[in-house]
């Protein structure tokens, strides 16, 4: 039981927060749906640490959600030591740790449990921060191989509470509010003036892109990012984000500001100075064939579209 509680708290984030699939027939995916969906308090942070203490002195956390995690892989692991397919005989060969498999499988009062074998501790000491990258390794290209259209898996393996450093991008921003006197809100249509009172707003969320990139970011109101929070924007916003963007752009360069800040736009399969050489329409173009396509997956992952007319009202 505490062996797949730190099953489940390990693959929480990618799947809870990021919404990645593991797949149609992966039952680990499942069993989170399922503690996720009963979890209507939202009691369980994205922690591994946390998320497996409260699994283990959790009511939703019952035998019948994650029996299903160990039915087949502590015997399947073992194959290659002890050379057979019936779970019965591989189970009976571990306990004596015959040709030196990894670890025994035994029965007690408490359940189901496991012990490795003495002589691979020195080498499992030695080699952990090798192994656990070896381990990663293969998560990534599983979820790569499930997710192929998802942005920046590698960075959505692992919780974390520090996003990186938007500091050069408010700067970008502020620069641009003080020479055009102003940065309409997408959301509100009021004027904002000061970046310190703002926040920058990933338009398609952060828990998609995972990325901080200039083209993804318009200076809101406090409140109005907090409430967005995680969700996607409606669509018929999209025209406006790019007028914002484009007037951004222009008024960044011809007041001095230098070009190489542009760079992210490369991302969108274009240079800065074509970038600057789009009319509106071009512009609006550019940004349709980026964010429409991320717009319907995010959609199709699970993540909400925002209504910010009702959530100001």
């Amino acid at each position: 039981r505490e062996m797949v509680a730190q099953m489940v708290a390990k693959a929480w984030y990618p799947r809870v927060y990021f919404r990645l699939s593991f797949g149609f027939q992966e039952k680990l995916a499942t069993v989170i749906d399922k503690i996720h969906a009963l979890d209507t308090d939202n009691c369980i942070s994205k922690s591994p640490e946390i998320i497996a203490n409260f699994l283990l002195s959790s009511e939703l956390f019952t035998t019948e959600i994650y029996r299903p995690l160990t039915r087949y892989v502590p015997t399947r692991f073992l194959d290659p030591w002890l050379k057979t397919s019936d779970d019965t005989k591989i189970r009976e060969l571990s306990r004596s740790f015959d040709n030196q498999c990894l670890y025994a499988i035994f029965r007690d009062r408490t359940g189901w449990n496991y012990e490795i074998n003495p002589n691979w501790k020195d080498y499992l000491t030695k080699h952990y921060r090798i192994l656990t990258d070896f381990t990663y390794w293969h998560l990534l290209r599983f979820l790569q191989q499930r997710n192929p259209n998802v942005p920046n898996i590698a960075d959505k393996l692992v919780a974390t509470d520090q996003r990186p450093s938007t500091a050069k991008q408010r700067k970008f921003w502020s620069f641009v509010m003080q020479k055009q006197h102003g940065v309409e809100s997408i959301y509100t249509g009021s004027v904002l003036h000061e970046m310190k009172l703002c926040e920058l707003d990933h338009f398609i969320p952060w828990s998609f892109v995972a990325h901080n990139q200039l083209w993804n970011l318009v200076p809101v109101e406090k409140n109005i990012n907090s409430s967005k929070s995680n969700r996607l924007p409606e669509e018929t916003l999209l025209p406006k984000m790019a007028r914002i963007q484009r007037q951004a752009v222009h008024t960044f360069v011809t007041f001095g500001g230098k070009i190489k800040a542009l760079e992210d736009f490369c991302d969108l399969g274009i240079d800065a100075l074509t970038l600057l050489s789009l009319n509106d329409e071009e512009f609006l173009n550019l940004y349709r064939k980026t964010f429409t396509p991320m717009r319907q997956l995010a959609l199709n992952m699970g993540f909400e579209v925002w209504h910010p007319n009702t959530a100001i009202s």
